[in-house]
């Protein structure tokens, strides 16, 4: 019988006692557009939770944490690296707290993260007093915080290994490689089905990673 993603995560919390809440960190980057912002934080929480009411395991919603990160004087058009460098702090004092025989790269909670821009709530805004799906345009930013960019001798090594002449892609955050880092999902999922495909297996990002401009649908 297929566990629903529901059970999964269930009985992934219940062999991990340590990790008290599952859920990705949102970093709000943008100020200008209070609404949208509200409005986009307040149906997140509305759909995934009523997901979750409806499955087989709604006792999970008891340990749902988005965590919502809102600063204007620290994170108003922070960039990515920075956001980065931000999350593997909090990360590290969140594993600290919260010891255990674990690790912590398989854990999507403590491996990924949500950028909120300018752009992104752009995206949102055409389709966010919408009560029953998404536009198809709409996105948002979701982050490997575990990447690094390849150096050049690493770029080097990739390129041997190849066979061929490396292709240069258009820069995206002053980065040419195929893997940027992040890359542009579908709103929706933010839920407990995408969280649940990457737990447990630090190699899932390659499954489902495209470059951007690209919009990942699951």
């Amino acid at each position: 019988m297929i566990r629903s993603p529901q059970s999964a995560i269930r009985d992934d919390l219940a062999q991990l006692p340590e990790i008290k809440k599952w859920g990705w960190v949102i970093y709000r980057c943008t100020y200008g557009d209070d609404a949208t912002w509200v409005k986009f934080r307040d149906r997140v929480e509305a759909h995934s939770r009523k997901r979750i009411a409806q499955s087989d395991a709604p006792e999970i919603a008891d340990r749902l944490e988005w965590t919502w990160i809102e600063d204007a004087s620290a994170l108003d058009g922070a960039s990515t690296a920075a956001l980065r460098e931000r999350f593997r702090a909090w990360t590290a004092v969140e594993v600290a707290r919260q010891p255990g025989n674990y690790q912590p790269t398989v854990i999507p909670r403590f491996r990924y993260f949500i950028k909120i821009d300018q752009e992104v709530l752009d995206s949102l805004a055409e389709s966010i007093s919408r009560e029953t799906h998404w536009s198809d345009d709409a996105f948002v930013k979701f982050v490997d915080g575990n990447w690094e960019p390849l150096d050049e001798s690493q770029q080097e090594r990739e390129q041997e290994d190849d066979g061929w002449e490396r292709e240069v892609l258009e820069s995206i955050e002053d980065c040419t490689e195929k893997d940027v880092g992040w890359m542009r999902i579908a709103p929706h999922m933010i839920n407990a089905d995408f969280y649940d495909v990457l737990s447990g297996d630090e190699n899932q990002w390659i499954t489902f990673y495209e470059r951007p401009p690209s919009i990942v649908q699951y």
